[in-house]
């Protein structure tokens, strides 16, 4: 394996939401499944998406995020007292919670930014993309006293 890189699986995430994770605003992100097992406590690339603001153009990867478990809403009032770790607006057109559609979050262990975004892989998403790779030097360096 090549030192100079960090190869990790990747997960689609739109922004606003992906600044969100990586500076640790958002705590919990919500899926319509649960944390698959193999992907809890590793390192996932945050590949962030355009989503509605297509002035951020292409793809990219900009941070990593760990996730430490997945538990599911039972209802819309659990979603909705849990805002503020989910931060998604009760009427966002598209994330809102919907009665009778499974609603989970994954818990953030930790999340970082990189220094400068990178270009993600062609397939994206948890299942396909397998190795983003990230060069080692956009990683943050932390300063020791």
């Amino acid at each position: 394996m090549n030192k100079d890189v960090l190869k990790i699986p990747g997960l689609n995430i739109q922004a606003p939401w992906s600044e969100l994770i990586v500076s640790l605003q958002k705590v919990v992100e919500t899926r319509g499944y649960p944390l698959p097992e193999k992907f809890k406590g590793k390192p996932i690339a945050v590949i962030e998406t355009p989503g509605r603001n297509k002035s951020l153009g292409k793809a990219k990867i900009i941070g990593v995020v760990v996730f430490s478990e997945s538990f599911k809403y039972e209802n819309r009032n659990q979603w909705l007292k849990d805002f503020d770790r989910h931060v998604v607006n009760q009427d966002d057109p598209i994330f809102k919670f919907i009665e009778n559609k499974p609603k989970h979050g994954w818990v953030v262990e930790c999340a970082f930014r990189l220094e400068s975004p990178v270009p993600p892989p062609k397939k994206r998403g948890i299942i396909f993309a397998s190795e983003c790779v990230i060069p080692m030097q956009f990683l943050p360096t932390y300063k020791h006293d």
